[in-house]
């Protein structure tokens, strides 16, 4: 659900794969729900939902409790950890196992996950208008979070979500724009622990350019494993974590750093692998600086330690803003992260002017900073 930063783009590759695998079939219920068959159909849009929008409905609408073999009390704040637990963990598919092959709610590593589906179904029935009315008003505010993203294949209906600005597209025009992407690619859920600190110092110059200095101090606090060398302790907090790889003890993403166009790389630090190694954007219009960044822990100490390393990069871009003119910086969130933002604009040395900071102590949606900016 990762494949690019740019939603519609994004949706447009799962859409073609569903299609691929022959999976577009809806299906077909008899008067008491049963699943007598399946029709196909033609499917015309996506939607992701990021795990707080269904928190969000169980802090309204108040705990749901799944029955035996699991006997949990599922809560706003404890629905990932316990959906994880039954579905990735060891100890918790095994539970799912104990229910017996003529159970047909779902697999057993997902059927606890499925339970709670049909559990909100049940309880969204019995809400008072007042909840709901409450409810689709969050929901409202979760379109431009990008908490829930949508993406249609009908221009029209597209369209229609551009002009309200949710539809989680990235800026394609001609100012200058800042998007940090990252993509899980160790296997486990460990990016749920990740916080982005991100600090960009802007210099612009005389000719319209800007040159970046861009830090990123990431905070990573997962709960504490006492021993790294036990696998189920490691599971349990990471959750399917490599165990041929010192038990898991590793989070690896690569981080897609999208600019304005023809960024020319500067400088990096703290990278793995060589720092910057993808230089082609496949976004239109936008440049990209990709590289992989790894955090390790240490499995002698107790509990784990963590070794997280800051990271630097520094790129010039030219012709994003008139001299005399507004400068603008366009950045874009990527749903489902922590982030944090100071950005620092330093007019032209030329104009003698005083440079301007923006900050976003959390980083809720897209946003854009501006600068009017005095000719020499």
């Amino acid at each position: 659900a990762n494949l690019a930063a740019d939603f519609p783009t994004t949706a447009g590759y799962n859409l073609a794969e569903l299609h691929k695998e022959g999976g577009e079939s809806a299906p077909i219920l008899d008067s008491k729900g049963n699943v007598t068959g399946h029709k196909a159909v033609t499917v015309t849009s996506f939607i992701a939902v990021e795990p707080s929008v269904i928190s969000q409905f169980l802090a309204l609408a108040g705990p749901i409790t799944i029955g035996a073999p699991y006997n949990e009390r599922v809560t706003a704040d404890n629905l990932q950890e316990r959906i994880h637990y039954y579905q990735l963990t060891n100890a918790g598919r095994k539970v799912g196992t104990t229910v017996g092959s003529g159970d047909t709610v779902s697999s057993a590593n997902k059927r606890f996950t499925a339970l709670i589906a049909k559990a909100i179904q049940a309880r969204i029935k019995t809400l008072p208008k007042e909840v709901l009315l409450q409810y689709l008003s969050q929901l409202v505010d979760d379109l431009h979070t990008k908490d829930i993203q949508i993406a249609f294949s009908d221009p029209k209906a597209e369209n229609f979500l551009r002009n309200y600005q949710i539809s989680s597209e990235m800026y394609l025009g001609s100012a200058d724009a800042l998007a940090i992407n990252n993509t899980n690619i160790s296997g486990n859920k460990a990016s749920q622990y990740l916080h982005e600190g991100i600090t960009d110092q802007v210099q612009l110059d005389r000719q319209g350019g800007a040159t970046h200095n861009l830090t990123i101090d990431y905070t990573w606090a997962p709960p504490p494993i006492q021993d790294g060398t036990i696998a189920d302790e490691v599971y349990n907090v990471l959750y399917n974590a490599d165990s041929y790889n010192n038990f898991g003890l590793f989070y690896r993403q690569y981080t897609r750093v999208y600019t304005a166009a023809q960024p020319r790389e500067q400088g990096a630090t703290g990278w793995q692998f060589g720092g910057v190694d993808h230089f082609i954007s496949d976004v239109p219009s936008r440049g990209m600086l990709g590289a992989y960044y790894i955090l390790q822990g240490d499995a002698t100490t107790h509990p784990v330690s963590w070794s997280v390393p800051k990271v630097t990069l520094s790129w010039y871009v030219p012709n994003v803003y008139k001299p005399g003119k507004t400068y603008e910086l366009h950045f874009g969130r990527q749903a489902g992260t922590s982030q944090s933002l100071s950005v620092t604009v330093s007019p032209p040395t030329c104009t003698k002017g005083a440079a301007h900071a923006f900050t976003r102590d959390l980083v809720t949606t897209d946003v854009t900073f501006t600068l009017p900016v005095a000719a020499c």
